[in-house]
């Protein structure tokens, strides 16, 4: 049976949801991005207690690049984390699988490097390192995801739900673009209107990352990939107010094959239709320019 994981925005979700999920992803401040909200480690300590008291799983990710003078700071997090009931540990850097070696670190691993997550050959490489886990890419097909559960004993995470990051850099692309035209800052969280679309923006010390225009709702895929063993489905809930995401995570909860008309309807009802199924049935096709 796949258990539904939530990206919180706040502790409040957390507690509010926490009898409708299986387990939790948080980001950790400082070495975490494309996360809705990220934590410190006294607020990661509370966040702990609660799956604790709750028989949940907590995920932490630590995936972003790090620099040199960083490093420091990472093993420290990494030791302090052990001290705590955490099932797994996102990285992208692979300082961080060295580290879990040098450190003896109690926790997995999840290899999340978000759009090279798209293959089980390189999935099955870093299981033999003692990579556990997976955060599949948002950019391969359902059938791909498939192909790739009957490939492997890596334990996968889909991504089923929320803005997809598109773009991620560590430049500071708005910070920069308002002090030239000498604009006003207004927080963190920002919008670029093209073409009838607005993608959210997120501008904040860790760079810039733009999200895709439309939630992804795999409500129906779900129940393909319950039965295919898929071990892991993913809600994000950056950019969703609380009501509604209560009963994004109650749909995919009780959705079943006798239901799943109606639960499509309610999320239909919820977000006015605005909702994409993302690359889930979209291939990637390279061309060189000019068929050459």
């Amino acid at each position: 049976m796949s258990k539904i994981m939530l990206m919180p925005s706040n502790i409040n979700q957390i507690e509010e949801n926490i009898n409708d999920v299986d387990s939790v992803l948080i980001g950790l401040n400082d070495l975490a991005i494309n996360m809705p909200s990220t934590f410190s480690f006294d607020e990661i300590t509370k966040i702990s207690q609660i799956t604790d008291d709750n028989n949940k799983e907590l995920f932490v990710a630590v995936n972003k690049n790090v620099h040199n003078n960083e490093l420091s700071l990472l093993e420290k997090s990494l030791l302090k984390l052990a001290n705590l009931n955490v099932a797994g540990v996102l990285y992208y850097d692979i300082a961080v699988v060295n580290l879990k070696d040098k450190l003896k670190l109690p926790y997995d691993l999840v290899w999340a490097q978000e759009h090279l997550t798209t293959n089980y050959a390189t999935i099955n490489y870093w299981l033999s390192h003692g990579v556990k886990y997976t955060l599949i890419s948002s950019e391969i097909t359902l059938d791909e995801i498939i192909d790739i559960k009957k490939q492997t004993k890596s334990k996968l995470i889909v991504p089923l739900f929320g803005h997809l990051s598109m773009f991620t850099t560590i430049r500071p692309v708005v910070n920069n673009y308002l002090e030239h035209f000498k604009m006003q800052h207004q927080g963190h969280h920002y919008y670029i209107s093209k073409e009838g679309k607005d993608y959210p923006v997120v501008a904040n010390k860790e760079g810039t990352t733009i999200y895709s225009s439309y939630f992804l709702n795999g409500l129906e895929e779900s129940l393909i990939l319950k039965n295919e063993g898929i071990d892991y489905l993913l809600i994000s809930s950056f950019n969703i107010d609380n009501l509604k995401l209560k009963e994004v995570i109650k749909s995919f909860k009780i959705v079943n094959k006798d239901n799943v008309d109606q639960m499509a309807k309610n999320i239909y009802n919820l977000f006015d239709g605005k909702y994409d199924k993302g690359f889930l049935y979209k291939e990637t096709v390279y061309k060189v320019k000019n068929n050459e």
